[in-house]
């Protein structure tokens, strides 16, 4: 990847900066929503094989999907920051 960005040959590549911001932005949704998804299928699979039923569900259940993603929007920040700055620092 670095020998492509640092190629200093005269060719060119043109990228529509506004398209690319949108398509990563509906992939990003997307991803969001399959994540979600899953976590609560998760959770409930593992309600139900505890023995309880649907109408169980109750506020417990949506705090855990909560916490699970406030600590996935954690973990997913730090490692964006770190990424971010590999990206930047052109010492490494």
């Amino acid at each position: 990847m670095n020998e492509f960005m640092n190629d200093k040959s005269k060719r060119k590549y043109e990228v529509d900066i506004g398209t690319t911001l949108l398509r990563l932005l509906e992939i990003s949704t997307r991803n969001q929503r399959y994540i979600r998804t899953l976590f609560e299928r998760q959770l409930e699979i593992e309600s139900l094989l505890k023995g309880r039923t649907e109408s169980d569900l109750d506020e417990h259940f949506r705090d855990k999907v909560y916490d699970i993603e406030n600590q996935i929007w954690e973990l997913a920040k730090q490692d964006y920051h770190k990424l971010l700055d590999q990206v930047l620092d052109n010492k490494k």
